[in-house]
């Protein structure tokens, strides 16, 4: 099972930090779903998803969002979202 990982940055300094399971394949409606799980938990706002964000996830297994993707004022730099694969999956990968 994958996981995405949720980091707040401020001031290139890590300030929160979430993780949550992901036991489907990551499509664009499944994906506001988990951002919204991780912005629950971290107690901030949900960005605004753009397809940009999307693929990035696909291609780099990252994105980040920024102040111009949330619709108010947040209190960190950017949220930086990372996908995490299983041991077992990248050992097989290798």
């Amino acid at each position: 099972m994958n996981r995405i990982f949720c980091t707040l940055y401020k001031n290139h300094k890590r300030v929160a930090e979430a993780c949550v399971p992901m036991d489907f394949p990551l499509r664009e409606d499944t994906m506001d779903s988990v951002i919204a799980k991780l912005c629950y938990e971290l107690d901030t706002e949900k960005p605004m998803i753009m397809d940009k964000h999307f693929n990035e996830l696909q291609n780099f297994s990252q994105t980040r969002f920024r102040a111009d993707d949330f619709i108010d004022s947040i209190k960190f730099d950017y949220m930086l979202l990372e996908i995490l694969e299983d041991d077992k999956k990248r050992k097989k990968h290798s």
